[in-house]
């Protein structure tokens, strides 16, 4: 892999990753989402021209750079604006700030703090952890260098973003391969939506695992002879796959 120092100067940030992937492959889907059962797709172009009208909104309604910005999910109070309402502002000021964005982007640099992401406070009290776009990439690279992602894989989001494993693989890693983020409709749709998408890869921690190896054992156990033959066999083959590409 590229080490983020030889990275061109286009693509050292979040931001200019976006608007790389939106030139070279503008007509795949980067997101995916599920809404009413119907799998919701959009580009890599919509998905900068959301971002392009959404940072314009943000602008014309006065933040500043070096300003900070909350994201609240479902649980956000009727008197703050939606997202939807941020972009029609902006997609308002689009005729008059024309070049604006891009210009912010190009703007951007390695070092500028990205994210602020709050630690869990296990062995003290939480804390608000300043994350660089150069952490970010850093890590998308190394994680790059050992389990190889591909731009046509698919990615489940199931986890909450507030957490630094979502954020690190589904964001960072996501943005320097391009491959397309699938978001389950409800966290109670989310193994039958799995099993839809049939992702490349997954990262959860160990709990989530142990939880679906329980119910996979639990399943495997009502069945009938014959399937847990299958399950038996299949199983040691996957092992002895798994131990081979590590050994490789």
């Amino acid at each position: 892999m590229t080490a983020l120092a030889e990275l061109p100067r286009d693509a050292d940030t979040m931001p200019k990753l976006l608007l790389r992937n939106a030139r070279e492959r503008g007509g795949e889907a980067a997101l995916r989402e599920k809404e009413f059962g119907i799998w919701q797709s959009f580009t890599w172009a919509q998905y900068a021209e959301r971002v392009r009208n959404f940072a314009r909104g943000l602008v014309e309604l006065g933040l500043k750079r070096d300003d900070i910005v909350a994201v609240l999910g479902d649980n956000r109070h009727d008197f703050l604006l939606g997202f939807s309402e941020v972009e029609k502002i902006g997609r308002s000021a689009a005729s008059s700030t024309e070049d604006d964005f891009e210009r912010w982007v190009e703007g951007t640099t390695a070092d500028d703090v990205a994210l602020l992401s709050t630690t869990s406070g296990t062995t003290g009290k939480p804390k608000l952890a300043m994350l660089s776009h150069r952490n970010l990439l850093t890590m998308a690279h190394s994680f790059q260098s050992i389990d190889p992602m591909r731009s046509d894989d698919e990615f489940v989001s199931f986890l909450p973003l507030a957490w630094i494993g979502e954020q690190m693989i589904g964001a960072a890693c996501g943005m320097l391969v391009g491959f397309t983020m699938n978001f389950p409709e409800e966290p109670e749709t989310v193994q039958h939506d799995i099993r839809e998408i049939g992702p490349h890869m997954m990262f959860s921690p160990p709990r989530i695992w142990e939880n679906m190896v329980s119910d996979v054992q639990v399943r495997i156990e009502d069945s009938s002879w014959l399937k847990r033959k299958v399950y038996n066999w299949a199983l040691g083959v996957g092992y002895r796959a798994a131990d081979t590409r590590l050994a490789e």
